[in-house]
């Protein structure tokens, strides 16, 4: 009963295997990965409807300096039947009728420049949200890369414990060969087989981590949960880094928060525009023209009227005293923009230490991947000299596993080495503005 585990066990991992080759129906590679992410992801959607929203409203007309200009027309008709009325002055049968057409215009002049500043804070709010669809952007491409990276470490580590497996499937047969004529006992195959079931069981638990990082995947790129895969991308080693000072100057004028919190400065200092231009008087245009003709038909008494009226004013309206509103709102915009001049200055710093920190990453994982490097090739060399002296008793199979697993160690933790090198490099890139729209490929 025992020695049908491991029949068993292997079964439902080849099963597993099928399973995973059976769904993976199309390559995927970065590029169009990313290319999936910016058509389909459902936050850039979002963003993007905001952005056509804030670019609707960028009009003058919206900022009012544009005329108003209205026009109506009218027209009328009544019957009033006084035939049978002994009391009307007049008994006939009445009917008139008419048409009235007008029209009015308006027009601002003058405001204290006001208008102009509403113009400004209208293009500000527009770049704003392509700032915000561009920020947006970049943190997803970062976010695509990263969980695109995930995947294939899942499956750096699957192929790890397959070749684990492989080589205790390989003993396990060789010691029941030798079962088979006496030449070795039972205990040696079952640590073996137990080794098996040990890397059979985290195998199936990498398989399920690696579906949670396809599906977490699947949903930045806005795909079906359930899509599996061709994976056609190597985890590759980053390349080098451009001088820290040269990145650091670069990305002090054009890192996309830095541009957004710039953008908030300015609109703000437009803000305090608009506060000033309430000082000044408003001077505007008005006109107006109507066109009245009527038709009135008592009996055989009929009769035709027309007028005509135009008019055009200019209004000077000077706010003299409003309780001191006028001076609040100014002093409230100067400490606005005080606040956002802080807050571009305090991004400024937080995006430089962001670099910073991303660079000590990326150095000191490119560190630690050599010696992880090296620490694979001598546990692969340990593993393959214990092999040799297994097979001529020198060690015992108890041996043999503590350094398959410490190869297993080895394996994994130079993988997470080289996941976390790439996702400072990609970090250093988005600052960079590497990840931008144009840019955005690997």
């Amino acid at each position: 009963m025992k020695r049908s585990l491991i029949p068993a066990t292997l079964l439902v991992v080849a099963l597993a295997l099928g399973m995973h080759a059976a769904l993976a129906q199309e390559s995927l590679t970065r590029e169009a990965a990313l290319t999936r992410a910016l058509e389909h992801n459902y936050g850039l959607k979002l963003v993007q409807l905001r952005a056509d929203l804030a670019a609707a409203g960028n009009d003058w007309g919206a900022a009012g300096a544009l005329p108003r200009v209205t026009l109506t027309a009218t027209p009328s008709s009544s019957v009033s039947d006084q035939r049978e009325n002994p009391a009307a002055f007049l008994q006939e049968r009445l009917e008139s009728s008419g048409f009235n057409i007008g029209g009015q215009a308006s027009w601002t002049l003058f405001d204290g420049m006001g208008m102009f500043a509403n113009k400004r804070a209208l293009d500000l709010l527009e770049a704003q949200a392509g700032g915000e669809v561009e920020l947006l952007v970049e943190q997803t491409a970062q976010a695509v890369l990263q969980a695109y990276d995930a995947v294939l470490v899942q499956d750096a580590l699957l192929e790890a414990l397959s070749r684990s497996m492989r080589f205790t499937r390989d003993r396990i047969d060789w010691l029941e060969n030798r079962e088979a004529v006496g030449a070795a006992g039972s205990f040696d195959r079952l640590q073996f087989e137990n080794a098996l079931l040990a890397d059979s069981t985290a195998w199936i638990q990498q398989e399920l981590a690696r579906r949670a990082a396809v599906r977490n995947l699947n949903l930045l790129m806005g795909e079906e949960e359930q899509v599996d895969w061709t994976f056609d991308s190597e985890l590759g080693i980053p390349g080098a880094l451009p001088d820290l000072a040269q990145l650091e100057s670069q990305i002090a004028q054009s890192e996309t928060s830095i541009r957004n919190a710039l953008l908030g400065e300015a609109l703000a200092e437009t803000q305090l525009d608009q506060a000033h231009a309430r000082l000044y008087p408003v001077l505007s245009l008005t006109a107006s023209y109507a066109d009245q003709s009527n038709q009135i038909s008592a009996g055989a008494l009929n009769g035709q009227s027309r007028v005509k009226n135009s008019s055009a004013a200019l209004t000077l309206n000077f706010n003299l005293f409003n309780g001191g509103a006028t001076r609040r709102a100014i002093d409230q915009a100067r400490i606005q923009l005080d606040l956002a001049s802080t807050a571009t200055e305090n991004q400024v710093q937080s995006t430089l230490l962001v670099l910073r920190n991303a660079v000590d990453r990326f150095e000191s994982q490119a560190q630690l991947f050599a010696l992880a490097d090296r620490s694979v090739e001598n546990a692969e060399a340990l593993v393959s000299i214990a092999s040799d002296r297994y097979t001529f008793g020198a060690l015992t199979s108890l041996d043999v596993r503590e350094l398959q697993l410490a190869l297993l160690q080895a394996e994994v933790g130079r993988l997470q080495v080289l996941a976390a090198w790439n996702a400072a490099s990609i970090e250093v890139q988005r600052l960079a503005g590497g990840l931008r729209p144009e840019r955005v490929s690997r």
